[in-house]
């Protein structure tokens, strides 16, 4: 199974413990977002609902290793109010 950076960015967004805790907190927000970001969150839905616990644990796991290794570079910034 294959998601698209905008669906991972979306599952990560919402991870929860498990494959069916993760699915719940995306269904949960539908009614809260946009036409597009609704979609979105179906498309991942879809696939999350097609996949087995254990694939979904491999691709957390192998998330979770490649940040651990650094092959993930994440930048957070700072908003500062300007003086």
């Amino acid at each position: 199974m294959y998601f698209t950076v905008e669906e991972e960015n979306m599952i990560g967004m919402y991870h929860k413990s498990d494959r069916r805790r993760t699915a719940g907190a995306i269904q949960a927000v539908l009614p809260e977002v946009n036409e597009d970001m609704a979609a979105l969150a179906r498309q991942s839905l879809d696939k999350l609902e097609a996949m087995s616990d254990a694939a979904f644990e491999d691709i957390v796991d192998a998330a979770e290793a490649e940040a651990a290794d650094g092959s993930i570079e994440v930048e957070i910034t700072e908003d500062k109010p300007e003086e």
